[in-house]
């Protein structure tokens, strides 16, 4: 029943003062899991009206994933362009918007880098992944620009005991991964590391050596209180190489690091403040020169602050208004282009929910000014409704913006004259519950996109219109030991300027997940399939569609040591996300995980 879609204000009230401080829940933390992506502020799954994919970290222990990008492809209608295998760079399309459209977050600070705005998802080891926060569709109006397509927020592990795992697999492929955690009086820490590496295969049909990678990874946090006022810090990064083909095989070197400190002052019983201090960085430096002998490079440094207070008014609405001013640093050379630029990016926005009985309503807005481009106000609604005990619906509306980066602008085949990208989204969702084990969802979405940009084979250019439509579907279903969830998307990705079907995004996709859990043993299925797409907006080539299957099994040594075998592309299915640019085979890895304490 949706008696979570009724909850008191009280509790309400209860998650403000208790978990506005902190941006994930605790690692191996019990009870309904609190997200903060879909309105900044910690609420249940259930209770978000906002469309929101949640990946927990069981989905990514049973998951033959190699980055955070390979568990964002288990989801129908989040698709990957990708070069490739280990290491290369990768494309995420949500509700077939560009790759550029989708926000990427490390627990809430932005790691789009400013010189292309495709965020480094293949830097991001699952073991540093608490969970995944994913809101589809446009959400600018609380993060800003690139969050056309949707948002992915990346919240990182807080471990509390001592951990450690280790694994060897195919493709000379292996990773070591160790944390500890604990409590000392009011004061919560935990520090992970991890190593990941493989010597890989050729990821190009005309490449005549393997492409391998390394990825080490480091990640610290503490949160706690002095006095009334909470405090949490937190540092993630990522350091290795990558071996790539591009005309040739060549090699660079990427790095990438989030730092945020913040401090949350209660004001009085039902108000709260919450200022944060964070800064990004994010390099790559080729290691061979290009074809006019130089060595490309780029840079991205990011410093920004947040200022946010949240108040729960008479009757258990809640407002909460803050701002945002980040100062931008892009230093890059790309094929014999210089460019060197300074930006600043400040935004004040505001959100106010409410209830009314059975409705729920949160609306939101925001005014961005940006350096280059000027003011650009954007906006977001959502609602909801029990039409009866077990069916519910919910509508939605937003409009938001995407400010060229500076590799559009002025690096190769740039364009100094480009406009802002904007677009306007509507949809429609319902969810029915059938009995206690199993619920049917859909959405229907329809997202138009004015200016867009794309290369035309010569350079970046606004086209007049895009318009991307379809329809989600999803049925979950549980019955003791079993539980199954199939979701399927029916798309219309489409350039309506030029009459085309928008790149690399495939008008139908689907996931069926098949999982079992009884005594010491574990088993997951989980068949990908998407249909046929076009390669590249100047080019006829057509990417064939797909099927995959992998698998995963782990049994329980003992009570914290757990030994699990993932295969990925079961059947060793050949397919590609980029035109010449085969995927991995068959692929098996061997894990073994042990928890120590309590």
């Amino acid at each position: 029943m949706y008696k979570h879609f009724r909850h008191t204000r009280h509790a309400g009230l209860a998650l403000l003062l208790t978990t506005m401080a902190t941006p994930a829940m605790a690692d191996d933390a019990l009870g309904p899991i609190l997200i903060t992506t879909p309105t900044r502020s910690a609420q249940t799954v259930d209770d978000t009206v906002a469309p929101v994919v949640v990946i927990t970290r069981e989905d990514i222990e049973r998951a033959p994933a190699v980055d955070a990008a390979d568990l964002l492809q288990r989801h129908a209608g989040i698709e990957l362009g990708r070069n490739g295998g280990f290491g290369q760079i990768t494309s995420v399309f949500i509700r077939g918007a560009n790759s550029n459209h989708t926000l990427v977050m490390i627990d809430g600070v932005r790691i789009n880098p400013g010189s292309i705005g495709t965020a480094p998802l293949q830097d991001i080891d699952p073991a540093m992944i608490e969970r995944i926060e994913v809101v589809k569709g446009p959400r600018s109006a609380l993060w800003g620009s690139d969050a056309i397509g949707g948002v992915v927020n990346v919240i990182t592990r807080r471990p509390r005991t001592l951990s450690a795992g280790i694994a060897a697999g195919e493709h000379g492929s292996s990773g070591v991964q160790a944390s500890a955690g604990g409590t000392t009086h009011d004061w919560r820490w935990g520090v992970s590391a991890s190593h990941r590496q493989a010597s890989g295969y050729p990821v190009h049909v005309s490449a005549g050596e393997d492409h391998g990678f390394r990825n080490t990874s480091l990640l610290a946090n503490a949160d706690g209180r002095i006095g009334d006022i909470g405090i949490e810090a937190m540092h993630w990064q990522a350091n290795g190489r990558t071996e790539y083909w591009s005309f040739g095989d060549l090699t660079q070197d990427f790095s990438n690091a989030v730092t945020a400190v913040g401090a949350t002052l209660p004001w009085s019983t039902s108000a709260q403040g919450r200022l944060r201090l964070t800064h990004m960085r994010g390099s790559i430096e080729q290691q061979e020169p290009n074809f006019l002998g130089e060595y490309d490079e780029a840079r991205t440094e990011r410093l920004g602050l947040e200022l946010q207070h949240e108040q729960v008014l008479g009757g258990g609405d809640r407002v909460l208004v803050g701002a945002a001013l980040n100062r931008e640093t892009v230093k890059a050379r790309s094929f014999g282009t210089l460019f060197d630029e300074d930006t600043a990016i400040d935004a004040l926005f505001a959100q106010y929910a409410l209830e009314r009985g059975s409705h729920r309503a949160v609306a939101a807005v925001r005014h961005t000014e940006h350096e280059a481009f000027g003011g650009h106000f954007t906006w977001n609604v959502d609602y909801g409704y029990p039409l009866t005990d077990d069916l519910r619906l919910t509508l939605g509306a937003g409009s938001a913006f995407r400010a060229p980066d500076t590799t559009d602008r002025f690096g190769f085949a740039g364009n100094t004259d480009l406009d802002p990208e904007t677009s306007r989204n509507v949809e429609a969702g319902l969810r029915y519950r059938v009995g206690e084990a199993s619920e049917l969802r859909a959405t229907w979405f329809d997202n138009r996109i004015r200016d867009l940009i794309l290369y035309d084979g010569t350079q970046m250019q606004n086209v007049e219109r895009a318009r991307i439509y379809g329809l989600e579907l999803g049925w979950s279903w549980r019955h003791g030991p079993w539980t199954l969830d199939a979701q399927a998307v029916m798309q219309e990705p489409r350039n309506e300027s030029r009459d085309e079907p928008l790149a690399r995004r495939a008008r139908r996709s689907a996931t069926i997940a098949l999982d079992h859990r009884a005594g010491r043993w574990g088993s997951n299925l989980q068949l990908r399939m998407a249909g046929e797409r076009k390669d590249s907006s100047f080019n006829d080539v057509r990417l064939p569609g797909y099927g995959v299957l992998d698998a995963a099994v782990d049994y329980a040594l003992a009570k914290d040591v757990t030994l699990g075998l993932r295969i990925e592309n079961l059947f060793d299915h050949a397919y590609e996300l980029a035109a010449g640019y085969p995927m991995r085979g068959r692929h098996a890895m061997l894990e073994l995980r042990a928890r120590f304490g309590k």
